[in-house]
């Protein structure tokens, strides 16, 4: 105690200080460091907690965002399947009406063909009844006074035989 002395301390004044430090200390501990220790545990539980809560958040905004992904990826898989869909089913329209165009325009070139044919012939029929007429009327000016009725109907029948064996000779188109 000497010491503390040598130092300017009362040893009793020491002994109540320290004794009153002791006692705050215990006070303070119970009272006041350990519901503080309990608040900064539970803090510390609390903020672990909320990390746990945001990471396990994070994860799953990670799954929706990948499902999202995959989803659009799907919604884009079957446009362009739709797409390619109906680019074929246009191509296939398309070519079943130049099919039926080109089918149509076969049945007219037919149809067209088979009248000019029909068409060649009556004008043929026409024409040889009217070179026919011409032949007779021509005949019959020239031969008018020297034939006589027989030999009128000999030369009209002469040139109607010509004729049928001139155009039955000829080459149908």
């Amino acid at each position: 105690m000497e010491a503390l002395k040598s130092f300017g301390i009362e040893p009793q004044v020491f002994l109540a200080q320290l004794l009153s430090f002791i006692v705050l200390f215990v006070l303070l501990s119970r009272f006041m460091f350990r519901p503080i220790a309990d608040i900064m545990k539970q803090r510390e539980e609390q903020i672990a907690n909320n990390l746990a809560a945001a990471d396990a958040q994070q994860k799953q905004a990670e799954v929706l965002r990948q499902e999202y992904e995959a989803h659009l990826a799907r919604i884009a898989d079957e446009a362009r399947a739709k797409l390619e869909a109906a680019v074929k089913d246009g191509e296939a329209a398309r070519q079943r009406q130049l099919d039926a165009a080109q089918q149509e325009i076969h049945s007219l070139y037919a149809r067209h063909q088979v009248q000019l044919n029909l068409d060649r012939e009556q004008l043929r029929r026409e024409l040889r009844s009217e070179l026919g007429e011409l032949a007779v009327l021509a005949a019959t000016k020239a031969l008018r006074n020297q034939m006589t009725p027989a030999l009128q109907t000999a030369v009209v029948d002469q040139v109607i035989r010509e004729l049928e064996s001139s155009t039955a000779q000829q080459p149908r188109a």
